[in-house]
């Protein structure tokens, strides 16, 4: 970002639309304030005016949406990292983790590997709303990871209803300002960390927020008999979380694997005429980890993810941004359906039908499309033949006839070869 401007957007809301009002800091390279200002998130580089038009875009997330964990894996090796981390990490996820996006952070300690858990769904509901607005950005940080913090100390931000508060360098919560109290407590007694002081802190610019933080300093300082100390911030928050978005310490960007943002550009679709075999390369890779092993479960998957993103920008360089890569996916083949061609209407069918739930374990290894005959050959693998017998039925159903070239069960997997037509 050196010699750039760059746009900071606070983005307090889950689920945001273009009209949601936004705090935004419009920085020079130096990091230094050169404009800033509230507004529709659809407004926010009109109102930051002609400076912004190239300013690269980063934005700070609820923290309420972001939980962020510490785990211990030994191996500092990316590809160990990555095949440990999703089982280390059971632990900290409420839901299906399957749906759950893990993002690393730069700053090892140790053993101890920083994450933060957002669920895909949150993401991509964050992405498509930015993309929309023209705020495609290239990092997007959990807000309370940008508190300032002294070595030895707990730091408490007043905003509004909540307390964002940092217990560390990699390490924070949100949470409603009653319960800041019991959670800082629970907190020291769960995790023994050195803690000469809490610093509790308000932007001047709100009276409301500086009452609320000398009741909660009383508050914490009489419940856990630590010193407090009071600070009230001349900057917004928005301004405050940007300087330290660039003060030189690694953050934790949540754009990791398919949200990572695209460093390059192309200027036209390639014709489909052309891509059979890149389509046909290109779904493989998409249908093994979106449609038949889990997005993000293990190790495997995820790479399998990264090449899918890598493949389909290749194939498609007009596609800047990669925000859902099945609905993207999706929607082409449906654009390459429309202009004609049975290798892409098999494409198409063979996406469908592996969306089906009777068809849950199945995975496509392979594609290849014969320009000769018009067919589709597909390599597949399911744990029982049964679920093969299902996706010909299905297929069938769907108007597209599949025949099986081969077929074979051992130790527990079944594989089949198998000639897709669709007419």
């Amino acid at each position: 970002m050196a010699g750039k401007n760059w746009l900071a957007v606070h983005l307090e809301h889950k689920l945001p639309d273009e009209n949601t009002v936004v705090a935004w800091a419009l920085m020079d390279p130096a990091n230094k304030l050169i404009n800033q200002g509230q507004g529709p998130l659809g407004r926010v580089r009109v109102q930051a005016g002609h400076a912004a038009e190239r300013a690269e875009v980063v934005v700070f997330v609820p923290g309420s949406a972001v939980n962020l964990a510490e785990v211990n894996i030994p191996s500092r090796q990316s590809a160990h990292l990555r095949k440990a981390l999703p089982y280390m990490i059971e632990d900290h996820v409420a839901g299906d983790l399957r749906q759950t996006h893990l993002a690393i952070s730069a700053q090892r300690f140790g053993d101890s590997v920083p994450v933060g858990i957002v669920a895909h769904a949150q993401m991509i509901a964050w992405l498509e709303v930015l993309h929309s607005a023209g705020l495609s950005p290239v990092s997007m940080i959990p807000e309370h990871l940008l508190l300032p913090r002294e070595p030895g100390s707990i730091f408490v931000h007043v905003h509004w209803s909540r307390s964002h508060i940092k217990l560390g360098i990699s390490r924070g919560i949100v949470v409603e300002n009653e319960n800041v109290a019991l959670m800082l407590g629970l907190a020291l007694k769960q995790r023994a960390m050195p803690c000469s002081r809490i610093e509790i802190s308000a932007c001047a610019a709100s009276p409301e927020d500086i009452a609320r933080a000398d009741l909660l300093a009383s508050e914490v300082e009489q419940s856990l008999q630590l010193p407090v100390r009071r600070t009230n911030y001349s900057e917004t928050l928005v301004e405050l979380l940007a300087h330290q978005a660039r003060g030189g310490d690694p953050v934790l960007n949540l754009c990791q694997g398919g949200y990572r943002p695209s460093s390059g550009r192309g200027d036209s679709a390639q014709d489909w005429g052309m891509a059979w075999s890149a389509a046909a390369a290109g779904f493989a890779l998409f249908a093994a980890v979106s449609l038949g092993v889990a997005w993000n479960l293990d190790a495997k998957a995820r790479d399998t993810y990264d090449d899918s993103v890598k493949q389909f920008r290749r194939m498609f360089p007009d596609e800047h941004k990669i925000v859902n890569l099945r609905r993207q996916a999706e929607r082409r083949l449906a654009a390459g359906t429309s202009r004609g061609g049975a290798g892409v209407r098999a494409l198409a069918t063979l996406a469908a039908a592996m969306a089906t739930p009777e068809l849950a374990g199945v995975v496509v290894k392979s594609l290849r499309f014969d320009a000769t005959t018009g067919s589709l050959g597909a390599e597949v693998s399911s744990p029982d033949m049964a679920r093969l017998d299902k996706l010909g039925q299905v297929l069938g159903g769907q108007g597209a006839s599949a025949r099986v070239l081969s077929a074979s069960e051992e130790n527990g997997v079944a594989s089949a070869r198998l000639e897709l037509r669709s007419d």
